[in-house]
C-alpha cells in the first residue's frame, strides 16, 4: 500500500510474489512497505452469528434424509429454503460491516480535465 487512502496506478507500488523456501512472500523495493489482507478464518467463535445460523440450515438440508428415513415431509426442503434466506441475510450484514471509500475515478477521466 502506498499510504495514500486512494491508490491511483502512478500511485502504486511495485511488488512481485514469490515463493522462497517454501514460504509465499510479497517482494517490494518499499523500504517502509505495508500490506492489507484478507485472511481465511476457520475460528467458528469468530463467524457472525446469522452465516452459523445458515450453515446450520444447510447441514439440516444434507442429512435430513437420512435422519428421516428419507424426507417424507420434505424438511430437508424446508431447510434448504431457510438457508437460501439466512445466508442472503448474512451478505447483507457483512456488506453493511464495511463503508470504503468511493472509488477513485479513472485516469482516463481525470485526464479530461
Amino acid at each position: 500500500m502506498s499510504g495514500t487512502r486512494n491508490d491511483t496506478v502512478a500511485s502504486r507500488i511495485p511488488y512481485k510474489i514469490a515463493i522462497i523456501d517454501g514460504d509465499k512472500v510479497i517482494l517490494t523495493d518499499e523500504p517502509e512497505a505495508s500490506v492489507e489482507m484478507i485472511f481465511f478464518n476457520e475460528t467458528i467463535e469468530h463467524w457472525p452469528p446469522d452465516f452459523v445460523l445458515a450453515v446450520s440450515f444447510l447441514l439440516a438440508h444434507f442429512i435430513a434424509p437420512s435422519v428421516t428415513g428419507g424426507d417424507p415431509f420434505k424438511r430437508g426442503a424446508a431447510a434448504y429454503q431457510s438457508y437460501q434466506w439466512m445466508i442472503n441475510d448474512a451478505k447483507a450484514s457483512a456488506l453493511n460491516e464495511v463503508h470504503s471509500d468511493p472509488a477513485p475515478e479513472s485516469e482516463f477521466t481525470t485526464g479530461r480535465e
